[in-house]
């Protein structure tokens, strides 16, 4: 069976070091490809892993535009490239395309990778009634 490319945020070790998957185009594409200089910004939950989606929206890129992450190891995963954001990154969470992570938007440094603290469906910072206000509305 030929190996078809599918990404639903998480894997196993087994799926990742298989013969197929060493062979996919991606993989050689990669290893070709020159390193980029990244930070982090990692978001545990075991209550919000696929199929929810949760994405990162900022400032730099624009508030309707989504940074989609990885789900490993228990947490969202977001790999952001430091030369395009040289001081900080602005952002916000944002849950199943809709329900932005309430409070004040999340500054954070460039300089080196952060750990958001793990929260659950139903805290006040995740409203179940509907979205909140954009960033910059409130």
């Amino acid at each position: 069976m030929p190996y078809i490319p599918y990404h639903s945020g998480s894997s196993s070790p087994e799926q990742a070091a298989s013969p197929e998957r060493m062979r996919s185009p991606e993989v050689v594409a990669a290893a070709v490809l020159p390193a980029v200089d990244v930070f982090r910004v990692v978001f545990p939950t075991d209550d919000l892993r696929p199929n929810h989606r949760v994405t990162l929206r900022n400032a730099t890129d624009g508030w309707d535009r989504d940074v989609f992450g990885t789900y490993r190891d228990g947490a969202w995963v977001f790999e952001m490239e430091r030369a395009r954001y040289p001081a900080a990154l602005e952002m916000k969470l944002v849950l199943d395309g809709w329900v932005w992570m309430d409070g004040p938007n999340v500054t954070l440094a460039t300089a080196h990778d952060h750990h958001l603290p793990a929260i659950s469906t139903t805290p006040t910072s995740w409203p179940t009634t509907g979205p909140t206000a954009r960033p910059g509305c409130s």
